[in-house]
């Protein structure tokens, strides 16, 4: 089972308001390219907390929202060279660091966003099962491929298929099945990862990117549950009004998406696919007629819950003690990892992939 995290309400709230800044961005760009707002807001907040200059001390590695790398960069303008960004064709933007341009929120969110529709066409062709990039139901396969690569998740998602599991397409994070894939990725790329490591690291990431998906989704969303001892929450369905029974035709208004509309009938983006198979779903008309299967009108989802975020308070000088961590001193203080390193840069130091501070070190904490 996916191992779920709990975030502190200040955490939370310091994520969500970074990214809301960017919210009418990222649902224009998902809704025009059919990709799920709510995939790519919870993949922000882990990748980068909603900071957009993430990894602007780097001279390699992933940068921006959506710590999109300098090969996965240029991968994805090569394969959509002609998608145009304020007026130019996104070619035009092929060196990702010069003006760093990955800096540029909106430009970062559209590479992003593009990155998993390849992503996703990726993993469809590896197996054989239509992954989509706009229905969380995929989301798992998708969060992980962004992470750690769509060879690895082909490779376990076919021991879980070999394992006769039920939801192979969940199951794949399993330990026998993802510790496995690691194994075979570390024997064919001949590489010096510690597979136990390596797993704990690629399943933690599922967990925490699935645990804000359900949080943007109004915590509406349980992944189908496999084990049945104990006995699984079931997932949450919603009852379908007394009124309007004989409605059968959904017609598409400014803003829907192949899931937005799902879930506004009250079904998943799988049945309103088969509803409707010649549908081009990133490509939506408004007028646009579609079946509704359910042959009933939308029920009333409920509402996405409000964060208010922690008031502000005067910012501290701490002295750094042998132990103290990013993590732990995010959750000693309430603040988030992020907001700890851009109020000292000066101070932050890395060992390899570890970032922290000298023992000794006077730093601020953010209030």
């Amino acid at each position: 089972m996916i191992q779920k995290f709990n975030y502190s309400q200040a955490d939370i709230n310091a994520r969500v308001n970074n990214i809301s800044r960017y919210s009418n961005s990222i649902d224009i760009i998902g809704n025009q390219l059919g990709v799920d707002p709510a995939i790519i807001k919870a993949l922000i907040a882990i990748e980068s907390s909603g900071n957009p200059n993430a990894g602007a001390g780097r001279v390699t590695g992933a940068k921006g929202l959506m710590q999109v790398i300098k090969t996965t960069w240029e991968s994805t303008i090569t394969n959509f060279s002609t998608v145009r960004f304020r007026g130019v064709e996104i070619k035009q933007y092929y060196n990702r660091d010069e003006g760093d341009a990955w800096a540029d929120p909106e430009l970062n969110i559209l590479i992003g966003t593009l990155t998993l529709i390849l992503k996703a066409r990726s993993l469809t062709k590896m197996t054989s099962k239509t992954i989509s990039a706009d229905d969380p139901n995929d989301a798992a396969m998708l969060f992980t491929a962004y992470n750690a690569g769509e060879y690895t998740v082909m490779k376990a998602f076919q021991r879980a298929v070999a394992a006769g599991c039920k939801n192979p397409e969940w199951d794949f994070l399993d330990p026998p099945h993802l510790k496995g894939a690691i194994g075979d990725v570390v024997s064919r790329f001949n590489l010096s990862w510690d597979v136990d490591k390596k797993y704990k690291e690629i399943s933690e990431y599922a967990g925490r990117v699935l645990t804000f998906l359900e949080l943007y989704r109004g915590n509406n969303y349980t992944p189908t549950p496999v084990h049945v001892q104990p006995t699984p929450t079931p997932t949450p369905t919603y009852t379908q009004p007394t009124t309007n029974t004989q409605s059968s035709i959904y017609v598409v208004i400014a803003g829907d998406s192949g899931y937005r509309i799902a879930s506004k009938l009250g079904i998943s983006f799988s049945e309103l696919s088969r509803a409707n198979p010649a549908v081009k779903w990133s490509a939506l008309a408004i007028g646009q007629k579609l079946n509704n299967p359910k042959g009933s009108s939308a029920p009333t989802p409920t509402p996405t819950p409000t964060y208010n975020p922690v008031k502000p308070t005067t910012p501290k000088t701490y002295l750094v003690v042998r132990g103290d961590t990013l993590g732990g001193l995010a959750r000693k203080f309430g603040v988030s990892i992020d907001a700890i390193k851009n109020a000292n840069r000066s101070q932050l130091k890395r060992w390899g992939s570890v970032e922290g501070f000298l023992v000794g070190a006077k730093i601020t904490i953010p209030g």
